[in-house]
């Protein structure tokens, strides 16, 4: 019974949590644009507001985001005596941003993919 009681009290503090995460994503000036996405509630819509913060300077294109998140088709010839081409390993790219991005882009209409290659 008393983890019945403990659980109980962790689900009273998970919602408290959550009503405070919506209350400070709705200050947010980006907030009815991440709602607006098909799909996209308010733990999403709540990730995607921290990650791309308020700066809109930050990233001017789409491009910006793919490159920071390592999705953007980035190619290098490896050698001069091959025709082939490989893509570069990508080191110290934002993890974060490129999980989120991977949420959003499950969520969508697969049509709809404007964030990531296909």
């Amino acid at each position: 019974m008393a983890l019945v009681e403990q659980l109980q009290l962790l689900l009273a503090q998970i919602k408290s949590f959550e009503n405070k995460i919506e209350q400070l994503l709705k200050q947010h000036t980006d907030s009815e644009i991440f709602l607006s996405l098909p799909g996209a509630g308010i733990r999403l819509a709540a990730r995607m507001a921290s990650e791309f913060g308020d700066n809109r300077e930050r990233y001017k294109k789409v491009s910006s985001v793919q490159a920071e998140a390592g999705t953007a088709p980035i190619t290098e010839t490896l050698c001069t005596t091959s025709h082939s081409v490989a893509s570069k390993n990508h080191h110290g790219l934002n993890n974060a941003i490129s999980n989120m991005l991977l949420l959003v882009k499950n969520i969508l209409n697969p049509s709809d993919v404007w964030l990531m290659p296909g």
